[in-house]
This record gives C-alpha cells, structure tokens and sequence, in this order.
C-alpha cells in the first residue's frame, strides 16, 4: 500500500482545487489548509508534505515547524513561488528536506513535469 502524501496551502479551496489535480495525475493526495487542519491530518501517517508557503512569512515558518515536530519521519517539502537565494538555508533551518522553488500553480508544474510525486 503507498502511503499518502499531505497537500498544505493556506487558502481552502486552492488546497483542494492542487489535491483534486494531483489526484487526477495518480497521486494519492490528502488536502489540508492551514496550520491547524494539517496539525489534525498529521494523526496518519503521510510518506511525504507538500507545503505551499511564502518563506519571508513569520506564521509560515512557525507552521513548518509544527508540522515537523507532528511528522518527523515524512518527507517535508516545501514548495514556493519566491525564489530567493537564502531559502533553501531557512527551509533547512526550518525542518524541510527539500525545496521547490518555481513561480507557477501546481496545475502548470504538472503540466510540465515539474512537479511529479
């Protein structure tokens, strides 16, 4: 059985308009939105989190931290659409495994096979 992963954006729908796309690839996706919502989907067990998040953003980081502390053996990754130089370090310091820095929707890095999971 492959173990699904964990979709976190801010907003509501667009978390469930980024799962509903990513399904329909084969992916099997979970959406949450927001801190609290994903801190309540972390009682399963995920393979891997994808966080939509703005890394100059105090509350975002505040967030990977917690969803780290919840899912220390997931994959975190953290997907953003501003590419600064220093991101990769905050994300590190901030818990995640790995960063996907592209200026696009989810339903272009799938389109273009940017985003693959």
């Amino acid at each position: 059985m492959r173990l699904p992963i964990l979709w976190l954006e801010a907003d509501q729908e667009p978390a469930a308009v980024s799962a509903k796309l990513l399904r329909h690839a084969g992916s099997p996706i979970t959406a949450a939105s927001g801190t609290a919502d994903a801190l309540k989907q972390l009682k399963d067990v995920f393979a891997s989190i994808v966080l939509l998040v703005d890394l100059n953003d105090s509350a975002c980081h505040e967030c990977l931290v917690a969803v780290r502390r919840s899912a220390p053996h997931s994959w975190l990754i953290v997907f953003t659409g501003h590419a600064m130089s220093d991101n990769l370090t905050v994300a590190r310091q901030l818990g995640a495994d790995a960063l996907l820095a592209a200026p696009c929707g989810v339903q272009s890095a799938c389109a273009t096979g940017v985003l693959t999971l």
